[in-house]
């Protein structure tokens, strides 16, 4: 597990280390976490989004292009637009557990 878990960087790691995650696992942004993750052998396959909801579209964006599974709190996007652009990254395709709608 990891994860970054403030906006402010000393919040993010302090939070981390509270939840008893091993120090190179807590990061101080999305970012960092996306790139430090996608670089490690045994990093996370999977990350939720529960930014503010009208900031959920960078990092779900940014999560799919590095190669990870994203969930996401609702609402998915703050806008149409966003929603549709990142429907279109994953191409339609849907989790297997999930039925066709």
């Amino acid at each position: 597990m990891a994860g970054a878990f403030s906006s402010e960087p000393a919040g993010a790691k302090a939070s981390g280390l509270e939840l008893g995650l091993k120090e190179a696992c807590c990061y101080t942004d999305w970012r960092a976490l996306l790139v430090g993750e996608a670089a490690r052998p045994d990093g996370m396959q999977v990350v939720a989004i529960v930014t503010p909801n009208h900031l959920h579209h960078s990092p779900a964006k940014t999560a799919l292009a590095t190669g990870f599974h994203v969930i996401c709190d609702k609402p998915l996007a703050f806008t149409l637009a966003e929603a549709r652009d990142l429907a279109a990254m994953v191409g339609g395709k849907r989790p297997a557990l999930l039925p066709d709608a």
